[in-house]
């Protein structure tokens, strides 16, 4: 009986190890959508290694899957970089639900101060608690501002019982990117 626990608690090891190289390449290859899903079904069966755990945050904050970091950062305590990575982890999320609030609430944030990183949830957040912004409308609440040779526009929509913050980046006037949260 040990000796088939055994077996397959190393034949769960080496399928972990598979599907590590497998998101790894993702990863590599820029397919950070597919490493953040993949990555994060593997960090619920209990995969730990803080390395990759940064990895697969990393890959979800590309592609602006920001539920998945506040799962994730809880995880990422043993190692200084770890730690590292789980406060940038955990500023998107506390980012995201403070925009949010601004949006839907009419919060004031002008008086936080949180860490600055360059994903666009920080530029956006930045921008709202300096308000340096121009409201376009107030009903549903839409702002833009430039920042750099980018102009942006932030406004919320309501997809079906969800309200949703949609981020737009547009360059030369026209639309290079769409970022959205709930």
């Amino acid at each position: 009986m040990k000796i088939f626990l055994l077996l397959g608690l190393f034949l769960l090891t080496l399928n972990a190890d598979k599907n590590m190289d497998n998101i790894l390449e993702l990863y590599k290859s820029e397919k950070y959508k597919k490493a953040c899903v993949n990555g994060a079904k593997l960090f619920h069966r209990g995969y730990k290694n803080e390395a990759f755990l940064s990895i697969i945050g990393d890959a979800c904050a590309k592609t602006d899957y920001i539920y998945a970091l506040s799962q994730l950062q809880n995880s990422l305590i043993k190692t200084e970089s770890g730690r590292m990575n789980a406060s940038y982890f955990a500023t998107l999320v506390l980012q995201k639900k403070l925009v949010y609030q601004f949006f839907l609430d009419n919060l004031e944030l002008g008086h936080l101060v949180l860490p600055q990183t360059g994903h666009i949830l920080s530029i956006l957040f930045e921008h709202i608690i300096k308000k340096d912004f121009t409201t376009l409308t107030h009903s549903p609440k839409k702002i833009g501002f430039s920042e750099g040779t980018k102009n942006i526009v932030a406004y919320i929509i309501s997809d079906k019982k969800i309200k949703k913050v949609v981020v737009e980046v547009y360059k030369d006037k026209k639309l290079v990117n769409t970022h959205t949260y709930w």
